[in-house]
């Protein structure tokens, strides 16, 4: 009987293990304990086509091509570590009472949760995605008495209740 229960706890933590590689992106890899956590791979930018001659012959204007930011890459980390908050970008730091405030967070892959705080109200971003977060939300309609600039306080936290913090200031008007 002791065999055979030895045999099945190999055979379940074959499973789990297989069950947690699953959910890895293509191509990631699991870090040796000791390594130094690696980035994953990003996709390269498709460069803009040139102009092409309009019925006129002449090349119609297009607009001038703008640099856009390099993807923050998530971090693969194992589910004990430490969360790591990578990049957090919010459509605006002025915003309209009754408007709407969208944002997105790229963390490290063993963030479990995120929690945005502004003064006395708490939101849960959207996981998208291992360590890709999302948020939409709409503005309370606040008194003018109570409009003014606040901190935003992003709270990132993996599955152990580990919490890791970033701010930015965010103004209702």
């Amino acid at each position: 009987m002791n065999r055979l229960m030895n045999q099945f706890s190999r055979i379940a933590a074959g499973l789990v293990l297989v069950g947690c590689v699953a959910w890895l992106p293509a191509g990631a890899q699991i870090p040796p304990p000791d390594a130094t956590p690696t980035p994953l791979p990003t996709m390269t930018p498709v460069p803009t086509p040139l102009p092409m001659p309009g019925p006129s012959g002449s090349p119609t204007a297009s607009p001038s091509p703008t640099a856009s930011p390099t993807p923050v890459r998530v971090l693969i980390l194992p589910p004990d570590a430490p969360p790591q908050i990578l990049a957090m970008t919010i459509s605006s730091n002025v915003v309209d009472a009754g408007g709407t405030l969208t944002g997105s967070l790229v963390a490290s892959s063993n963030v479990a949760s995120v929690e945005v705080r502004v003064a006395t109200y708490g939101y849960n971003m959207v996981k998208v995605a291992p360590g890709e977060f999302t948020l939409s939300v709409k503005v309370p309609n606040v008194p003018k008495m109570f409009r003014g600039t606040y901190d935003l306080i992003a709270i990132a936290r993996n599955t152990r209740g580990d919490a890791v913090q970033q701010k930015t200031s965010l103004t209702i008007r």
